[in-house]
């Protein structure tokens, strides 16, 4: 036999438990939003990223990379944040 639940199935939840899953649900955005974000790309030898280097880039933003003089990019030019990280680097 079993045991009865005597809180009825459409009451709202205590209070308590009510805050505890928003807390959960933004932190769990927050997380989320974090790991979409890149920090700034990696500094290559002989060369540098063609534009302003900012501190943190969001998902799907990209770099393009050039090289100093008489030096030549060894892998893509460009590089995507691809959820908080790099793709190949040159």
């Amino acid at each position: 036999t079993g045991t009865v639940d005597k809180q009825e199935s459409g009451a709202p939840p205590p209070l308590e438990a009510d805050a505890e899953i928003r807390a959960s649900q933004t932190h769990h955005s927050e997380v989320t939003k974090m790991q979409h974000d890149c920090a700034s790309p990696p500094v290559i030898k002989n060369g540098g990223v063609l534009g302003p280097l900012l501190a943190n880039y969001k998902n799907g933003s990209w770099v393009e990379y050039a090289c100093q003089h008489y030096h030549f990019l060894d892998g893509p030019s460009t590089v995507y944040c691809d959820h908080g990280n790099w793709t190949e680097q040159p």
